[in-house]
């Protein structure tokens, strides 16, 4: 017999095997240094074959017997040597007391020296077999501990019913033996029409194979399913008819969760298209007026007054869409859990405070002036210090409070604090806006899902503001909970668990007026950026400080620049570069001179970025679109004398 590959064998019968319903198994003979078969190998188990014989695959493969069991069986070894090497094969049926089911075996010789088991499961033939040529005591013996229902039937008479039909059923089988159809009486409103025709004429078809459903004494609904054949005699006459049924509700069920689980990635197949196309207006409506308004600037005819005004309305639609896409990336951070929480001192009376003057502003400057804003705090305290993000908090409820302004058209919108416990504190956001309906409750916290998609077209807006704030709640040790009448109002709130001080506390960071006058005559900063115009950002950003800027386009440049020369101070390192990345370029500037500064410039906000710039000893990081005053405190705290 031809020798195969052992790797190639097990690879063609597993594509031949994987998905057939039998059980089948691949083992090879073992043999010692004289030649002698001492062991087998477990080389290859199907799905099924696991299933039936209640073993992990996984776990046997590439094991001998020897080391599964600690001994091998010789009188099956030598049967299944005889099979492997001789080609001879065997077949039995075992009864495996583990999953109470009987099973056919075939052992036979696929290679020389291998020997494979299919494994085929024969439990309704032999349970029928069984009822053929028992009597009806041992046929009882034998069903008193089977969980299904066993019936045996003559002339319309009931014989014999198995103790399961008590279980099943939630009735006594002396009911049913009282009355054989009131087990009928249990069908469900919906399937009796169906079903009762087809019992009523089980006499003379003498076969049903069904599903359908009962409604128990204790009102529970199961789902069973039911099959009966005839019984013959010696001479090939029908006189009687037996039958099975099984509870399959859990089947029925994990059916039922399948279809649901397909309804639910369609409808998010669904929404991720509303979502995106909703995205595509968000964003290009802001682009649309920077642009546009660019191009009105290239006007000569434009007046001063013109231009003021349209570099103000350029930078308005900048900051919407910056605060777009930090939306996104901050959704993205949540789900992957790279969101980063600084726990320090707030003063919640000031952030509150903030929040007021910000969204009076911005109420009074809109088209909201009518609408009632309030701001409520504990009158017992001028300050409430608790321990938590400031930044994530203010962020938390901007959203909420903005969400409020923006979705009520009359009446008012509440927001505040009020303290729980000594250990917690409760935030909440109402308004008498246009509410969210009830089936909607549960799903507006979704990051593709709004109320309403046509809402957007009014209101404006990408949805993720709430799936945000809920992440964020979450990541502070809270929860985020709504209650709302559709058409009456919302009210948001959370509660967090803050060390609350019980001392007056003073904000201890006063924001100064004057800005601070940055001055690097006499130094040089090295830019490595390839795109233009994000080049002459920064250009322009640095004249004011009096530095000389040099420019390099690709990493490789950089590193020539750097290394050949010491008019370099500082580096602002681009990220994505031709030639040769800004993290490579940083690891040979920082090997050749690991005093000078570089701070990378980047697009990327993720934590895997800051990570890997760490890696490659960048001194700092800073986020595009780069804010200038951000970016003189960094420079600063490396070129200040």
């Amino acid at each position: 017999m031809k020798k195969t590959n052992l790797g190639e064998m097990v690879k063609a019968y597993q594509r031949l095997f994987d998905n057939m319903q039998q059980g089948f198994a691949l083992f090879k003979i073992v043999l010692d240094d004289k030649g002698k078969a001492n062991d087998y190998l477990y080389v290859y188990l199907n799905n099924a074959y696991e299933v039936m014989t209640s073993v992990r695959g996984s776990y046997l493969q590439g094991k001998t017997a020897m080391e599964v069991f600690g001994y091998v069986d010789l009188e099956q070894l030598v049967k299944y040597c005889d099979v492997a090497l001789h080609g001879r094969p065997i077949e039995y049926e075992r009864f495996i007391e583990n999953s109470h089911r009987y099973f056919h075996f075939v052992v036979f010789c696929p290679e020389q020296g291998y020997f494979a088991i299919l494994i085929r499961d024969i439990t309704r033939e032999k349970k029928a077999e069984i009822n053929l040529r028992s009597s009806e005591e041992k046929f009882r013996e034998l069903t008193e501990s089977i969980e299904e229902i066993y019936w045996l039937w003559m002339n319309e008479k009931l014989l014999y019913v198995s103790p399961a039909y008590e279980k099943i059923w939630g009735a006594t089988r002396t009911s049913v033996y009282n009355n054989p159809d009131s087990f009928l009486d249990y069908i469900h409103p919906d399937d009796r029409l169906t079903m009762l025709p087809k019992f009523r004429e089980l006499p003379v078809t003498g076969r049903f194979n069904e599903e359908f459903r009962i409604v128990r004494k204790d009102k529970q609904t199961r789902w069973i399913w039911a099959q009966y054949f005839p019984v013959f005699n010696e001479k090939g006459v029908m006189y009687r008819y037996a039958g099975v049924a099984q509870d399959i509700t859990a089947r029925k069920e994990m059916e039922c969760a399948l279809v649901q689980a397909k309804e639910k990635a369609e409808e998010s197949d669904r929404l991720k298209s509303a979502f995106l196309a909703n995205m595509s207006h968000e964003i290009r409506t802001p682009m649309n007026g920077i642009i546009g308004l660019a191009q009105l600037l290239n006007d000569d005819t434009v007046t001063s007054a013109e231009r003021a005004e349209y570099i103000e309305l350029i930078n308005k639609s900048g900051k919407v869409l910056l605060n777009l896409i930090t939306d996104i990336v901050d959704v993205a951070k949540i789900e992957s859990g790279q969101v980063e929480v600084v726990i320090d001192e707030c003063n919640v009376i000031q952030l509150l405070n903030d929040l007021y003057m910000m969204f009076i502003n911005q109420k009074n400057t809109g088209n909201k002036k009518h609408i009632e804003l309030k701001c409520w705090k504990p009158a017992s305290r001028k300050d409430l210090v608790i321990k938590t993000d400031r930044l994530r908090l203010h962020q938390i409820l901007t959203n909420l409070i903005g969400n409020a302004l923006k979705f009520t058209e009359q009446g008012f919108v509440y927001f505040g604090v009020e303290v729980i416990k000594k250990k917690s504190i409760r935030f909440f956001v109402k308004d008498s806006g246009i509410g969210i309906p009830e089936d909607k409750l549960l799903v507006i916290f979704d990051r593709f899902s709004q109320v309403d998609y046509s809402n957007t077209r009014k209101y404006g807006g990408a949805g993720l503001g709430l799936a945000i704030s809920k992440g964020l709640v979450e990541r502070l040790g809270g929860e985020l909970t709504v209650k709302s009448a559709y058409g009456k109002g919302s009210e948001f709130s959370f509660e967090l668990p803050a060390e609350i001080s019980h001392t007056d506390h003073k904000e201890t960071e006063k924001r100064s007026n004057r800005k601070k006058i940055y001055s690097w005559k006499g130094r040089c900063i090295l830019i490595t950026e390839d795109d233009d115009i994000n080049y002459k950002v920064l250009e322009l950003m640095l004249a004011k400080t009096g530095v000389r800027v040099l420019r390099a386009t690709d990493g490789r440049e950089a590193v020539h620049i750097c290394t050949k020369n010491d008019v370099v101070d500082l580096v602002l390192m681009d990220l994505q570069l031709p030639e040769m990345d800004g993290y490579e370029a940083t690891l040979r500037i920082k090997k050749s001179k690991p005093k000078l500064p570089i701070i990378v410039q980047t697009a990327h906000a993720m934590r895997e970025e800051k990570e890997k710039s760490k890696k490659a000893a960048c001194d700092d990081f800073i986020t595009k679109p780069i804010n200038a005053e951000q970016l003189y405190r960094k420079i600063d705290r490396y070129l200040k004398d």
